[in-house]
């Protein structure tokens, strides 16, 4: 097979157009999602934004050069991006805030997760340095610690919850290795 002889145009357009608006819909999200991401670690944030440039490059060229190296190049990413996904909520990524945090008194926070309790306006402190409401203050740690950076939804394991934006993601990676597999098989055939 050679890979470096560009795929008809004729033939694959309908699908190069296909995987190019995937990827562009992947970059977006992961280019939206970048300060959230930021707000739990600077290393996710980064991961973020070289996601999403990645995936707009990669639908350039699929639009431009589209030869069978690009095609797998974008399995590859989408396939490695997938992987990263479903490690980081079964199990959450070791640069990732993955839970409350407890201070040296002895209570939790959730400031890992995006969420300062000093500026919520919902703690109140008594001039001792513990919060008036230690009922509430649970209450609330427990919620954050369920809902990374203000996500809700699916919680699979004992990382960040699958949500909307993150399940559409998914779905559209997922999407992308495969037109770009497929494109790749019909190419060598």
């Amino acid at each position: 097979m050679n890979i470096s002889r560009p795929v008809p145009a004729s033939t694959d357009s309908p699908w190069r157009l296909f995987l190019a608006g995937l990827l562009t819909t992947t970059a977006v999200i992961h280019l939206a999602m970048t300060p959230v991401h930021f707000e739990e670690s600077t290393l996710m944030g980064l991961g973020f934004i070289g996601a999403g440039v990645l995936q707009l490059g990669l639908a350039a060229m699929v639009l431009l050069r589209p030869r069978p190296t690009v095609y797998l190049a974008v399995a590859l990413a989408s396939i490695m991006l997938v992987g990263l996904y479903c490690a980081n909520v079964t199990v959450g990524l070791p640069w990732a805030a993955s839970g409350p945090h407890e201070d040296g008194a002895g209570h939790t926070s959730a400031v890992a997760h995006g969420h300062d309790d000093a500026t919520d306006g919902a703690h109140v402190d008594g001039g001792d340095g513990h919060h008036d409401d230690d009922e509430g203050d649970a209450h609330r740690d427990v919620a954050h610690a369920t809902e990374p950076h203000g996500h809700t939804g699916i919680q699979i394991g004992s990382g960040e919850p699958v949500d909307a934006v993150g399940g559409a993601n998914l779905a559209a990676e997922l999407a992308s290795a495969g037109v770009a597999i497929a494109l790749l098989r019909r190419r060598s055939a």
